[in-house]
């Protein structure tokens, strides 16, 4: 039993307002030299094939991607899904990622890991040691 006065103190968040209905933008990245049309038609294939297995769906909505910024690394980009309701987002951004990384993999589409290259003769974790940890210096080989 909860007493109205802490009932009335409380602060409730009703993610069902103004609407049912909301936006999933899932971030992705991919390396400079990935052709970004290839990755835009495989990103709409995969998000069209999620939204259309979802249990509940949004009738009429189409997916999209924009482009957003040439980050350091990489190419970032939002692929825009639909959910029916709040919760729903959480597996419908899972089962995204889970298939698209699957697509990569399949139409060989590297992953956008960072362009640090290690000097010759200086081992990996040597390198990434150094790029981890500020102030520490590997000396050049």
């Amino acid at each position: 039993m909860v007493p109205n006065v802490k009932l009335a103190q409380a602060t409730f968040t009703n993610y069902a307002l103004p609407d049912r209905e909301l936006q999933v933008a899932v971030p992705v990245l991919v390396p400079y030299g990935t052709d970004l049309d290839a990755v835009e038609r495989i990103s709409l294939d995969v998000a069209r094939t999620v939204l259309s297995d979802a249990k509940v769906q949004v009738d009429g909505y189409e997916p999209y991607v924009r482009f957003q910024e040439f980050g350091s690394d990489n190419v970032r980009l939002t692929v825009n899904l639909r959910a029916a309701e709040f919760a729903d987002q959480f597996a419908l951004r899972s089962d995204f990622l889970k298939l698209l990384h699957a697509r990569f993999l399949a139409e060989d589409v590297e992953a956008p890991f960072p362009a640090r290259v290690a000097p010759s003769g200086v081992s990996a974790s040597e390198a990434a040691v150094a790029a981890a940890v500020p102030g520490v210096v590997v000396p050049k080989a």
